[in-house]
């Protein structure tokens, strides 16, 4: 069956060139897609992929009494294992609420990250209109 490829647009890098020992193929590592990647940097320079972080709680279950009081919110991150997560409060929302969502991102990323919090008046979207869950501002084709 004939197989066709096309250009995805995704990053990678050469770790190895075809060669009869291994089958002909072409070998490549740190794979990062064309869209905005979907991972943070820990201090130790590994991917942690962010897609479940905030949505497994206890038991795998979704919690929605984890997001109490934040209306919304953004990773960002420029240095490995440093994240900042800013947030806007609802109307109802205090400072404990915020304070209990970073508490639970430190546990659960178990010492790979630090988080610190910084409340914004709004949170930028992109030329689409939508906002990035993480605004990675490291060169991640590093890592």
């Amino acid at each position: 069956m004939p197989f066709i490829r096309y250009d995805t647009g995704d990053f990678g890098k050469l770790a190895q060139l075809p060669t009869p020992e291994n089958g002909e193929r072409l070998r490549v590592r740190a794979l990062t897609p064309r869209r905005k990647p979907e991972f943070l940097i820990s201090v130790s320079g590994q991917r942690i992929v962010t897609a479940m972080m905030t949505m497994m709680v206890s038991s795998d279950a979704y919690d929605p009494e984890l997001f109490r009081g934040i209306s919304e919110f953004q990773f960002y991150q420029d240095t490995p294992g440093d994240v900042v997560i800013r947030y806007m409060l609802d109307r109802d929302g205090s400072q404990a609420d915020i304070e209990r969502f970073r508490s639970y991102m430190t546990e659960r990323c178990q010492g790979h990250l630090a988080f610190q919090v910084e409340e914004v008046s709004q949170i930028a979207t992109g030329l689409s209109g939508k906002r990035a869950f993480i605004d990675q501002r490291l060169d991640v084709m590093r890592y």
